[in-house]
């Protein structure tokens, strides 16, 4: 039986292998002591927090509580989304918030308030790293997706903009945009 693994969980997982400190973020408490008891095995590295990257007020404490652990961070992966589908003509508009406030408004939250620690993690020789989830979507449009292909697309824009902006400083951003990949939320 393969149980498929959403990406961040996959993420935290390559990371924890390669010893590095993890900070897991999600909405859901008891998703995130199911990933803490997962990943039990690596002793303390894993550190589950509670955060609703739709709601600037958790995204702010979140990584209040980060700085407060951690001087600095190395990286950051930006991969909370949500998925509505739906014609454009008949999706509620509470649908297409939704869509837009978790992978677009939720990305930048999480990079805006992530980005002084990120800072102080970055040296000339060693860069510090923001991965941004996008989709083929916003390449790719399909019927019923128009919401998620426009979240997406706006991430691949933030994705330019901030690695504009941020290289100076040492910060270097990327997107990846993976077509679909056999996760809960596409179950």
């Amino acid at each position: 039986v393969v149980t498929p693994l959403n990406i961040g969980r996959a993420s935290s997982r390559r990371l924890l292998e390669a010893d590095w400190t993890v900070f897991g973020l999600d909405v859901a408490a008891t998703r995130l002591g199911a990933v803490a008891g997962e990943f039990a095995s690596y002793q303390d590295r894993f550190r589950p927090v509670r955060c609703d990257v739709a709601d600037a007020a958790s995204v702010v404490d979140a990584f209040a509580a980060i700085g407060a652990a951690v001087p600095a961070l190395n990286a950051l992966v930006c991969c909370a989304g949500v998925l509505r589908t739906g014609l454009m003509a008949e999706m509620p508009v509470a649908e297409f918030d939704l869509v837009l406030n978790v992978n677009t408004r939720g990305t930048f939250l999480a990079a805006q308030q992530a980005l002084p620690l990120l800072r102080r993690g970055a040296s000339p020789d060693n860069p510090s790293r923001v991965v941004l989830l996008s989709s083929l979507a916003a390449l790719r449009p399909k019927v019923v997706s128009g919401a998620y292909a426009a979240s997406k697309a706006a991430v691949s824009q933030l994705c330019r903009v901030m690695a504009a902006e941020w290289a100076p400083s040492g910060v270097l951003v990327n997107a990846l945009a993976p077509g679909t990949v056999d996760t809960p939320m596409v179950q």
